[in-house]
This record gives C-alpha cells, sequence and structure tokens, in this order.
C-alpha cells in the first residue's frame, strides 16, 4: 500500500499506538489495515524524537546524580565534624547514607489517591498515637521553596506534643517517616495547592490536594480528617470531559482550579483505540467529522469515508467513552460530568449514554482550544447553578426538619443521636473547629485544649462517627451555614 493514502493525522496517530501506547507494530499494521513495511517506514521517519527523548532523559537523570551526590558529600562533612558520629565504620555510614535514600524514595511513592475508599479506610487503623498534618502548599517556583521549611516547622510542633506523652526513642520512630519526607526534594517541586500526611505506628499516608488547608498539626486518638472530607463531600466538585476523535481528556476540579487528570487504563485515548477491529474504515473516520479543529465541516480522506460508516464509528466510539468514563471515573468519584466538544457530537453522545451523572448543559467547545483558566470559567457557570440550588435545599431540609423536632444545631445533642445512628444528613461548617473529646460509644463530649494529645477537633470526630453509622456529612462554607454553631444535622427520625 502506498502511505498516500493514509492522511497525516492517521499516520500519527498509528505512530503515538507504537510510540506512546506501547503495542507492537504487528499488532497496531493488522488492526489498521495497513502493512507493516509501511508502518515502519512512518516510525523510520520519527525515529530522531524518541533520541531527542532519550538524551533529555539522560540530563536529567546527570542533574539528578549531581544533586544526590551534593547531599551525600554534605551529609559527609557533617559526619566528619562530629567525632562521636565519626566513630562509626565507614561501612556503617554507607549503610545509613543507603537507607536513608532508599526511605526518601519510597516517599515518593506513598502518595495516596484521595477517595471515599481511602478516607474510609483511615477509620479502620486503631492503633494510637494518630498524627496529622496539614498545610497549604504552592505549584510553581519560587514560592514553592518555602513549603518544605513550613512542613519542618509543623513536624517539630507534632514532636513537642509527642514528647507530652510518649518516650524519646518511640517518638523518634514516629517522626522518621515525616523527616524523610522534609528531604525529598522531588516530592517539593510536584506539590499542588494542599497536603495532608497523616501517621501512626502501622501506617504513613500522604495527599495532595487541589485547594489550599488552613496549617494544623495535632496528635490525637483518631486522625483529623475533615479537610480530607471537605475536599470529598464538598458540592462544588465536577469533572469536564473533553471529546475529541484525536484524544479523550478528564478534568477535575472547582470554582477555583481545573486540573487534567489521568485516565484509568480502562479507558480508551483515542477512537482507534477505543474500537480497533470494530473501526469500519480507519482510513478516513478518524479525520472526520470536523477533527480537532474548531470547524464542524466533515473532512473525509482516503478510499473510505461514506457517510453512513462514519456515523457509525462515531455511534460506537461515543458509547465506549461513555460506559468507560462511568465506570472507572464517575461512578466511584459520584462528581456531576460536564461534556465538552464540538456541537456536532453533542448530540450523538447524549443519545447513547447512560451515564447519570452526565449534566444537562454541556459545553460546546473544543477543550484544547482553550487555555485551561478559560475552560474552568466556562465549566463552572455550567456548575454554578446547581452548586447554589443544593446549598439551598439543604438549608431548607434543616430548617423543616428542625421544625419539627427532627433536627439540631446542639453539639451535645447531635453527638447523641449520632451514637444512635439517627443522623441523616450532618452538615459542618467549613474551617471551623471546637476542640474537646467525643465519647464514640456514649456520645458525651468535653471541652479541652487542642494542644493535648488526646484532644481532637470534635466536629471531625462527630463526621467521622456519622459516616460510620451510614450517615452522610457534607462541609459547608460558613456563610452558606443555615446556623452558628458549626453544625446542622437532619435526623432519619
Amino acid at each position: 500500500m502506498s502511505s498516500k493514502r493514509y492522511t497525516p493525522e492517521f499516520r500519527a496517530e498509528a505512530i503515538r499506538q507504537v510510540t506512546e501506547r506501547g503495542y507492537p507494530v504487528s499488532e497496531v499494521a493488522r488492526r489498521l489495515g495497513v502493512s507493516s513495511n509501511s508502518m515502519y517506514k512512518w516510525l523510520k521517519g520519527v525515529s530522531k524524537t524518541p533520541r531527542l527523548v532519550a538524551q533529555e532523559d539522560l540530563r536529567a537523570e546527570n542533574a539528578r546524580l549531581k544533586s544526590e551526590l551534593k547531599r551525600v558529600e554534605e551529609e559527609r562533612d557533617i559526619l566528619n565534624l562530629n567525632p562521636k558520629l565519626n566513630q562509626r565504620p565507614c561501612s556503617s555510614i554507607k549503610l545509613g547514607l543507603t537507607e536513608s535514600r532508599n526511605r526518601r524514595q519510597e516517599m515518593t511513592q506513598k502518595i495516596t489517591l484521595l477517595t471515599i475508599e481511602s478516607l474510609a479506610k483511615l477509620a479502620t487503623v486503631h492503633q494510637p498515637p494518630f498524627l496529622s498534618l496539614y498545610q497549604p502548599t504552592n505549584r510553581r517556583h519560587p514560592e514553592n521553596r518555602q513549603d518544605p521549611i513550613r512542613f519542618g516547622n509543623l513536624v517539630k510542633e507534632l514532636e513537642a506534643s509527642l514528647q507530652q506523652k510518649y518516650p524519646d526513642a518511640e517518638t523518634r520512630l514516629l517522626m522518621e517517616p515525616f523527616e524523610a519526607l522534609a528531604h525529598d526534594r522531588d516530592f517539593w517541586t510536584h506539590t499542588l495547592d494542599g497536603l495532608a500526611v497523616l501517621g501512626g505506628p502501622s501506617l504513613f499516608q500522604v495527599f495532595q490536594m487541589q485547594r489550599p488547608v488552613a496549617e494544623l498539626a495535632v496528635v490525637a486518638d483518631s486522625f483529623h480528617t475533615k479537610p480530607l472530607r471537605r475536599f470529598l463531600q464538598t458540592v462544588d466538585r465536577y469533572q469536564v470531559l473533553g471529546l475529541s476523535l484525536r484524544k479523550i481528556q478528564l478534568f477535575e476540579g472547582d470554582r477555583n482550579v481545573l486540573d487534567e487528570i489521568e485516565l484509568e487504563p480502562g479507558v480508551p485515548r483515542t477512537m482507534i483505540e477505543a474500537l480497533g477491529d470494530e473501526l469500519t474504515d480507519p482510513h478516513s473516520t478518524v479525520a472526520s467529522h470536523g477533527g480537532t479543529g474548531q470547524s464542524s465541516t466533515p473532512m473525509h480522506h482516503g478510499h473510505g469515508g461514506k457517510k453512513d460508516e462514519v456515523q457509525i464509528d462515531m455511534e460506537r466510539f461515543c458509547r465506549a467513552i461513555d460506559r468507560a468514563v462511568l465506570k472507572h471515573h464517575s461512578r466511584p468519584s459520584g462528581l456531576p460530568l460536564i461534556l465538552a466538544t464540538l456541537p456536532e457530537h453533542h448530540h450523538l453522545f447524549r443519545q447513547v449514554s447512560h451515564n447519570p451523572f452526565l449534566m444537562a448543559e454541556g459545553l460546546t467547545i473544543n477543550p484544547d482550544a482553550l487555555p485551561i483558566n478559560e475552560l474552568r470559567e466556562r465549566a463552572w457557570q455550567v456548575v454554578e447553578l446547581q452548586y447554589k440550588a443544593r446549598l439551598a435545599a439543604l438549608a431548607d431540609g434543616f430548617a423543616v426538619a428542625k421544625s419539627k423536632g427532627l433536627g439540631s444545631d446542639d453539639l451535645a445533642e447531635v453527638a447523641q443521636a449520632a451514637v444512635t445512628g439517627r443522623i441523616a444528613t450532618l452538615l459542618i461548617e467549613a474551617d471551623r473547629q471546637i476542640a474537646g473529646r467525643l465519647d464514640g460509644s456514649t456520645g458525651q463530649v468535653e471541652g479541652a485544649d487542642l494542644g493535648d494529645p488526646q484532644v481532637d477537633d470534635q466536629l471531625d470526630d462527630l463526621g467521622e462517627l456519622v459516616v460510620k453509622m451510614g450517615g452522610q456529612v457534607m462541609v459547608i462554607p460558613a456563610d452558606q451555614m443555615p446556623v452558628r454553631t458549626g453544625l446542622a444535622a437532619t435526623y432519619r427520625y
């Protein structure tokens, strides 16, 4: 076959299947109906690109090794200046440095995806003490240079609180992973807007969030999880599905920020990947339906390009994407989904979609054509009306329930109701803390100083108890709360 029969877009997609997705040349050739010789010719034309990538990787690796060598030399100099440390055999010093590096590398692998499931697992940990550290972080240089310094100061607060009750040896063991994270340079160059680090004798987890959190360092008899719940339970979060024949993208954010997120392995990235052998005409379909540009005029290429075949492929494509996104993203997150695609694709996608999270209003644009901040602004305009309506419904629902004796904003009353499983919905004021102790078995509450290692935020403990008993917890901005006590509970009975 002559390569002239294939469009540049088709050839580029075929190359990406090999170079980016990792499929064998023979498999891609068979699936797309082209010869292996053609595939190898196309790949030869871009053979410089992998070499350039390899060279960049090599330079990055050299820079990393130089940085690591400098750090080791600094640690060596510290050892030389301390006669007591220098009494250790050289082999022991090298072993200690190796173990330290290994621990730091492990820290970069301990970033946990924040989901309802990962939050629920925290409640299954029962061995105290529970260390909770929160801080805002910065995405960009030079602002992020201060983040590890602030983290180090919060770690010192945790250590001071631990030393009030626990011996030095146990304190050092508990603080070791925190201190290792503080020295993980790679971690601190890839932060988002907020950071949560939770640790204890049997667990150490790091969560990165798309929104800032207030600084907090507390040791208690349970993890402080309200900031994590607020992130998961706020009603302004949403996802955007960017749909084109060239690429599938998924974004997640809120009113202030929007980031592209990694698609789960079960979600196709392209039309060719979605349909494979079912693609009726790979020579023309991928370059039809307006492509990725702004024009909506079909561009048919090659010997195929029949309108009905293109339509069949497009319908199959939409069904495949809809099923995969629902299974791997919409159901696990529970977030509303905004469709962002060219106008001609909206009707067909909605016609075949079975995703209950898909919003009625979408964005009739190609997401690739917009800066991400503009995409966020347009998406929030779609979500905002639903967001405000939901907050108003929550406030009205509480007012009606309270008037019937089926609701309360009193901490002591709500705690008693939580123990017996009466709470259907609990609204908690964001950024509000009520220091003290809550007995999860009796519902008794007691005020105390948050600096005490056995004292936590009672609102946090209450929210955890309600979730454990099958209730719903939502964290609400202060100006949207129906009351000023920090909490509002609606009872089942």
